[in-house]
């Protein structure tokens, strides 16, 4: 059973791909677009939804399943089904899943979200924001946001290969530079083996 949201309510949550097949097909397409602005972290994804041109729905919390079964009720509520989140640490996996479920997803530049100026910053405040840019984005204007060119997979291998060989150099360098900090504390020299301090005696 889901609620009119889309999510599982009620007992328990049904197998995800069945959902998500059964969820994309049985529902009469009553939306041209539907558009979801996500903010995603490392376990719960907050999420604000708009119907058309309506006025953004309130933000909903769920994790990656979740999310993936929600736009797949989407899907079969709207004949285009536009999605978005930011840039971050935790790759483009989102990106490509969403994609393959044949969803239009844009990863879109890191910014602060806080037009008005508030100094408030919160979960549901951006992915709000989102929502709102992406409607803009989606209706022509492409100053809504910055998208992020997304690598593919094997680019992205490599630039985690490279971003590890660089994080081994600096702490190479920054071990290196504490053993030559504790060599002069006692021998006064930076010189391994060089038998005492250097330079002219008291």
């Amino acid at each position: 059973m889901l609620d009119d949201m889309g999510l599982p309510g009620g007992g328990g949550t049904p197998n995800l791909t069945t959902a998500m097949i059964t969820d994309k097909t049985t529902h009469t397409k009553s939306y041209d677009t539907i558009k979801l602005g996500i903010d995603a972290h490392a376990k719960w994804y907050y999420v604000a939804r708009q119907l058309d041109g309506a006025t953004p729905q309130p933000v909903q919390k769920m994790d990656l399943d979740g999310l993936l079964h929600f736009v797949a009720r989407q899907q079969g509520l709207a004949r285009e089904v536009h999605t978005c989140y930011e840039a971050g640490a935790f790759g483009y996996d989102l990106h490509r899943k969403l994609v393959a479920m044949g969803v239009s997803n844009l990863v879109v530049q890191p910014q602060d979200w806080d037009e008005r100026g508030k100094g408030v910053k919160t979960d549901r405040i951006d992915a709000l924001a989102l929502c709102q840019r992406l409607d803009r984005y989606v209706r022509g204007n492409r100053k809504a946001f910055s998208v992020v060119r997304v690598p593919s997979e094997e680019e992205e291998r490599e630039r985690a290969v490279s971003r590890q060989r660089g994080q081994l150099v600096r702490e190479r360098q920054r071990l290196q530079g504490t053993g030559r900090s504790l060599l002069w504390r006692c021998t006064g020299s930076t010189s391994p083996g060089s038998g005492g301090r250097t330079g002219p005696g008291p």
